[in-house]
């Protein structure tokens, strides 16, 4: 481990060829480092632990972070960096704990959101969707999967205002609540699959507006009432899309 943290140090972190290929965690925040994230952290392929927060760091978030396969700590807030994050894929880990509702605060550039088979729990945060009008916050989201956590509570109807959705994939949580009306604003969504959670009440009619929908479950929750009618894209789905739940008619 290396730490130096809330120091009054300057210039560059490290120079390129500087070898750290046995550092498990490194802690610079808090100090006046400038310049991009060096390429020799690249070869740290023990780190497990990176924070570089309260600097003067510039340049675009380089894109080795992800090859950094035992790395569960990235902290690097209030710095100058820049650049796009298009796909951030996290699935299949030991995640824990709730998700922050200023967690993806800055990541305008955000395209797919892949968070499933952890264990996260609590409720969905909002995110700042609200301000998805003004074209600041996961403006630009086409596929999210918060599958197979253990999520509760109500599904956000702010979930809606992500107009640029394909694939949502709600599925395998303990959510509870209807499912939003909201819904029918994601008019580019493929894919929507909410089973095996534990929701109630109807299915809105309001779905049936989705014309590009062509994978549907809300298998095994607690639905009740019509399924929508037979028409357009919901005359595709077979009784699968909707078993499991003993008071849908």
């Amino acid at each position: 481990s290396l730490v130096l943290s809330n120091n009054s140090l300057n210039g560059h972190m490290f120079p390129r060829n500087f070898n750290l290929t046995n550092l498990r965690w490194l802690q610079l925040d808090g100090n006046h480092f400038v310049g991009e994230n060096p390429q020799s952290l690249s070869k740290c392929s023990s780190l497990e632990g990176l924070y570089l927060n309260n600097n003067s760091l510039s340049g675009k978030i380089p894109r080795w972070l992800g090859n950094l396969t035992r790395l569960n700590h990235i902290i690097m807030p209030e710095n100058h960096l820049e650049g796009l994050i298009p796909i951030l894929d996290i699935s299949d880990n030991n995640i824990s704990g709730r998700l922050p509702s200023c967690t993806f605060s800055n990541c305008s550039s955000l395209v797919t959101l892949d968070l499933s088979y952890n264990r996260i729990n609590g409720s969905i945060p909002e995110w700042n969707i609200a301000y998805i009008y003004q074209g600041k916050v996961l403006s630009l989201l086409s596929g999210l999967d918060l599958s197979c956590n253990k999520l509760i509570s109500h599904i956000p109807p702010q979930i809606g205002n992500l107009t640029r959705i394909e694939t949502l994939n709600l599925s395998h949580n303990n959510l509870t609540g209807s499912i939003p009306s909201t819904f029918s604003n994601l008019k580019h969504v493929e894919s929507l699959d909410l089973s095996n959670n534990k929701l109630n009440g109807k299915i809105p009619h309001q779905l049936v507006e989705l014309k590009t929908l062509a994978i549907f479950s809300v298998a095994y929750n607690n639905l009740s009432g019509e399924i929508p009618e037979w028409t357009a894209q919901f005359a595709t789905f077979n009784e699968s899309s909707y078993e499991g739940n003993t008071f849908l008619c």
